[in-house]
């Protein structure tokens, strides 16, 4: 399929491949890992989120979804197997944030408490507030 992983210092850092289907953007998705995709996926879709591409099998890498939150918003769900994803954060040239630009902070908040139960933190940034996601009061990836 063409599908291609990026390493840095040995480690790695991202993953390229094809567009499942011609009318994809071409476009980097985050992925957040979970311990079940289907019972992310069913969360998902409860929460008023959409699920694209049905929980599946890679191989015996891990499981896979292709979702969107209650926007629209798309991202992956990632069950890891044999490959657990990204193995390097936080340094030059690998994976260090995520940000989602969003109509609806507020539905953003308590779609992504639902599903995930990431804790939102507020701070002012000048006119406008500013939302990060913590785990267990931790940024993610650590």
């Amino acid at each position: 399929m063409g599908y291609t992983l990026f390493h840095k210092d040995g480690k790695a850092a991202a993953a390229a491949g094809p567009l499942m289907n011609q009318a994809m953007p071409v476009a980097w998705m985050t992925q957040v890992s979970v311990t079940d995709v289907d019972e992310a996926a069913a969360k998902i879709a409860k929460a008023g989120g959409q699920v694209i591409v049905a929980p599946m099998d890679v191989f015996t890498q891990g499981r896979f979804a292709v979702v969107t939150d209650q926007t629209g918003a798309p991202f992956g769900l990632w069950q890891p197997r044999d490959m657990s994803g990204a193995d390097i954060f936080n340094v030059d040239g690998a994976y260090t944030w995520s940000e989602l630009t969003t109509r609806d902070p507020l539905g953003a908040k308590e779609f992504y408490r639902e599903v995930f139960g990431w804790e939102a933190h507020d701070r002012e940034n000048g006119p406008v507030t500013y939302t990060t996601f913590k785990v267990d009061g931790a940024p993610r990836p650590a």
